[in-house]
């Protein structure tokens, strides 16, 4: 399953992010991507859309993941399957019910 982060943090940390989260580039690769970078924000809706045709994914197909209830309404408004994340356990039973067995 191909995953994807989203970050509202600036230009700052998009040049920086080897240095800084090493692990998150390991993770996500060329699919790190910055809010201003869509000139955007998670706040609005627009910027899911923009994220799923920059990947080239149906918003419907897509699931997004954050511990904000406000980037999480943002996110179902624009038509995502979402997850407040809210701990691990949480989240590990949210994939198994999807069938994303993290096992």
């Amino acid at each position: 399953v191909p995953v994807a982060m989203l970050t509202n943090n600036g230009p700052l940390l998009q040049e920086g992010l080897a240095e800084v989260f090493p692990q998150a580039v390991a993770l996500f690769g060329d699919h790190a991507y910055f809010s201003c970078q869509f000139r955007s924000t998670k706040e609005e809706p627009a910027i899911f859309h923009a994220i799923s045709q920059t990947l080239g994914a149906r918003v419907e197909n897509t699931l997004f993941i954050d511990d904000s209830e406000v980037y999480i309404a943002s996110a179902q408004s624009a038509g995502l399957a979402t997850h407040q994340y809210m701990g691990i356990d949480g989240l590990m039973s949210f994939m198994r019910q999807i069938g994303l067995s993290p096992d």
